[in-house]
């Protein structure tokens, strides 16, 4: 629902600038919509840390970039990093907004959009891809079948050769 928010909220202020006197309106409109924005990014941020900390409980830096999921998880931030230094130059280009400023107001608005549609891809992409290859843990660890418990461990868990444990019960 941010997601929308903020999207639809970008493709709102390029599409209906008006043509007479389009200054005000995209001061008063920019400050309305970066609002929005603001508090739409904050949420994406908030659940995007939570859903990473619930699909990959436990993980290294290492065994995160290592893995595909990780490596458009971390392409992801970035851009969305990218995004809000492009939201906080927008909101300093509102106070003081000519008609060359507007214009580059409005083409940052537009970079903003294709940044936002390639976060979306990528998230596409990230609900596709396991985020199994992410975790450093070994699951299960314990198993049972017909009185018979198999235990394993490995260590140190990361990628490359590790030793591994295995006891029979």
């Amino acid at each position: 629902m941010a997601s929308s928010v903020w999207i639809g909220g970008l493709v709102a202020v390029i599409v209906m600038v008006p043509k007479d006197n389009p200054l005000t309106w995209m001061k008063e409109a920019g400050r309305l919509f970066s609002k929005w924005a603001l508090f739409s990014l904050i949420i994406i941020a908030a659940t995007g840390i939570l859903m990473s900390v619930n699909y990959v409980p436990s993980f290294t830096f290492e065994s995160l970039i290592s893995s595909f999921w990780g490596q458009f998880l971390l392409v992801k931030v970035l851009l969305f990093v990218v995004i809000i230094f492009i939201g906080l130059w927008q909101r300093k280009a509102l106070i003081d907004l000519s008609e060359t400023a507007a214009a580059a107001f409005r083409n940052n608005l537009k970079k903003e959009f294709w940044i936002a549609a390639v976060i979306l891809l990528i998230a596409g992409f990230l609900v596709d891809l396991s985020p199994k290859e992410a975790v450093r843990s070994i699951d299960p660890v314990e198993q049972s079948k017909e009185n018979i418990t198999v235990r394993v461990e490995a260590s140190p868990i990361k990628p490359g050769a590790n030793d591994c444990y295995y006891s029979f019960e």
